[in-house]
């Protein structure tokens, strides 16, 4: 087994299957720290510190703050905002 993975098809394949659990697990925890709803109302009512909030509808990204107990906007599509610097 050793000498498979010392040969050019042994080490192809070993990064082969290493890329794909590097992927796996980088795409599970980004499934859990990653929301994507529709609208904002979609979020749970208590959300997560570790977790950012997409409202894929508004264009829109939040975070959750267990201060407060409310989400704070972090990100707007920036053809939606109505005035940059007092000028519209």
């Amino acid at each position: 087994m050793a000498l498979d993975y010392l040969s050019y098809h042994g080490l192809t394949t070993y990064d082969s299957e290493l890329k794909e659990y590097i992927q796996k697990e980088i795409g599970a925890a980004f499934a859990e720290h990653i929301v994507q709803e529709d609208s904002f109302l979609s979020f749970p009512v208590i959300g997560q510190d570790s977790a950012v909030y997409i409202d894929k509808t508004a264009g829109k990204i939040y975070r959750w703050d267990n201060s407060a107990l409310k989400y704070y906007v972090v990100g707007s599509d920036y053809e939606k905002i109505k005035m940059i610097n007092g000028n519209f």
